[in-house]
């Protein structure tokens, strides 16, 4: 196991989320958890690429996948690696998007936060343009009502996610 699948795996954990998980919802949680991670930290480890469901990236399915086999083969040494307090702090702000408890949909949520983010993040649209943001993600199928897209905005600059 590398450095980045052992950051990866810890990152996970970090969350309260399993690496291990076959459910949908759970790989759905940890996709949407890793891009805004990348996005706190300046930079991401993975390409991701707008689909159905937002932001994915076929590379960390692929990583889950050789964890996966690692942990399988006993050759998972992640217990070696530690976080540094930097990453850690990074780490804290999305594990509270994650386990919000007030929200009925944590994917649901997520998958608004990272459709708005990468929305602005790819220059398709201005962070202070809300109302754009909400004609686009129309265009592409996603019928969020607009408090909830200047919600997610105002948590994406408040935490400086965007």
């Amino acid at each position: 196991m590398d450095r980045i699948q052992a950051t990866l795996k810890l990152s996970i954990e970090k969350l309260g989320l399993s690496v291990l998980s076959v459910e949908h919802v759970d790989r759905l949680v940890i996709q949407k958890s890793i891009y805004l991670l990348g996005l706190l930290l300046g930079y991401h480890w993975y390409k991701y690429e707008w689909t159905v469901r937002g932001p994915y990236s076929n590379d960390l399915d692929r990583e889950l996948s050789r964890i996966k086999e690692a942990i399988a083969k006993g050759t998972d040494h992640s217990f070696t690696w530690f976080l540094d307090d930097d990453f850690i702090s990074s780490l804290d702000i999305v594990r509270g998007l994650v386990n919000t408890t007030d929200l009925p949909d944590t994917a649901n949520h997520l998958m608004l936060l990272c459709d708005i983010a990468f929305l602005i993040k790819t220059n398709q649209v201005s962070s202070s343009d809300p109302d754009g943001i909400v004609v686009i993600l129309r265009r592409w199928g996603r019928y969020y009502a607009d408090s909830e897209v200047w919600e997610g905005l105002e948590l994406l600059q408040n935490k400086q996610f965007v």
